[in-house]
């Protein structure tokens, strides 16, 4: 009986790992990338979802304070920057951006 109590409970546990708030087919990558945001102090940082020209990227908005927003790709590799930071104009480095269908993966609870 104990075994079996045991058992219920671990798979329980196990399975409450598991779950996730984030949207089915969200990347591990960017799951990590939560979590690295989580741990930041005095974050109000979000993170969406967007269509690029038929390809899914993430984008990273931290919120506040002129701060660049981070675009990546499904593999989080960095794209470039888009807009806010100083000048108001991101990095320079975002060619042909379009983006479409945003979605809240995330966002400082």
């Amino acid at each position: 009986m104990k075994l079996l109590l045991c058992l219920v409970l671990s798979n329980f546990t196990l399975a409450s790992f598991a779950k996730s708030n984030y949207p089915k087919g969200t990347p591990k990558c960017i799951v990590s990338k939560i979590q690295e945001l989580k741990q930041k102090k005095d974050n109000s940082t979000s993170l969406y979802q967007h269509a690029n020209h038929g390809e899914i990227v993430y984008l990273v908005s931290p919120g506040c304070c002129d701060m660049l927003l981070e675009l990546y790709d499904d593999k989080c590799n960095y794209i470039c920057a888009p807009s806010v930071g100083f000048t108001g104009k991101g990095d320079g480095e975002c060619k042909d951006l379009d983006l479409e269908n945003e979605v809240l993966i995330w966002t400082v609870e």
